[in-house]
C-alpha cells in the first residue's frame, strides 16, 4: 500500500462508525443505488444448515461483518473477506436462504468505484470453493 492508502484506511476508521447512520437515512429518503438484491445469484443455504452456522462458518474463514455495505431487501447477512485493501469478496445470505456474493473494490479503496460497480465481478467457482458444502445450486425443495 502507498502513502495516501494508508491515509485513506485511517479516514475510514474514523468514519466507519458514522456509515450505517448515513445509510439508513439515505433510503429512509428514497435513496437507492441497487435493484433489492444485487445481481450475482450463487447457490442456496444446503440443507439441515443453519443460518447461524452459515455466518459462523464465514467468520471461520476470516471474513468479517460489512458494515460500509448496503442493506438489500430481506438480507439476514453480510459478510466480506478482504482480498487486500483493493479488493474483497462479499457475501448475503437472504431470508429465503438465497446466497449471492461477487468480487468487488473496497469502499475503503475508492468509494465512488464501489458505489457505482466499478471492477465488479461474480467469481463464482471461488466462491463456491470457499463456501463448500453450505451451499447448494439447486434451490431445495420447500417442505
Amino acid at each position: 500500500m502507498c502513502w495516501h492508502d494508508y491515509l485513506k484506511k485511517y479516514l475510514w476508521w474514523i468514519l466507519n462508525p458514522f456509515f450505517p447512520i448515513g445509510r439508513n437515512i439515505s433510503k429512509f429518503f428514497g435513496y437507492a443505488p441497487y435493484p433489492k438484491r444485487q445481481e450475482y445469484h450463487l447457490g442456496w443455504l444446503a440443507p439441515g444448515r443453519t443460518i447461524g452456522g452459515f455466518n459462523q462458518y464465514l467468520l471461520d474463514q476470516g471474513f468479517e461483518k460489512n458494515r460500509i455495505a448496503w442493506i438489500d431487501d430481506e438480507e439476514l447477512i453480510s459478510l466480506r473477506l478482504r482480498e487486500n485493501f483493493r479488493y474483497q469478496y462479499h457475501v448475503r445470505l437472504f431470508i429465503d436462504n438465497e446466497i449471492r456474493g461477487h468480487h468487488e473494490l473496497t469502499p475503503e479503496y475508492s468509494p465512488l468505484d464501489h458505489l457505482h460497480d466499478k471492477d465488479t465481478s461474480e467469481r463464482k467457482e471461488e466462491f463456491k470453493k470457499m463456501l463448500g458444502e453450505w451451499m447448494v445450486e439447486e434451490k431445495p425443495n420447500e417442505r
